[in-house]
């Protein structure tokens, strides 16, 4: 972007953004909703609740 040149960070961010529009996704490693679902929330309900048993905190991620 024009306005971030010559500001480090922006510069550096629109570099950053570059490379990552750039990566192509192997389609055979896209998660279902439900796995990328599952995958973003069981581990912030592990962290929660570490007594939690992970059979336990699969079913309460899927009750939500």
């Amino acid at each position: 972007l024009k306005g971030h040149r010559g500001i480090t960070g922006n510069e550096l961010a629109d570099k950053l953004a570059k490379q990552g529009a750039a990566i192509k996704i192997n389609e055979s490693k896209k998660l279902s909703l439900y796995n990328a679902f599952m995958k973003t929330n069981l581990p912030i309900v592990k962290k929660n609740n570490p007594d939690l048993e992970h059979k336990d905190a699969f079913k309460l991620v899927v009750s939500i």
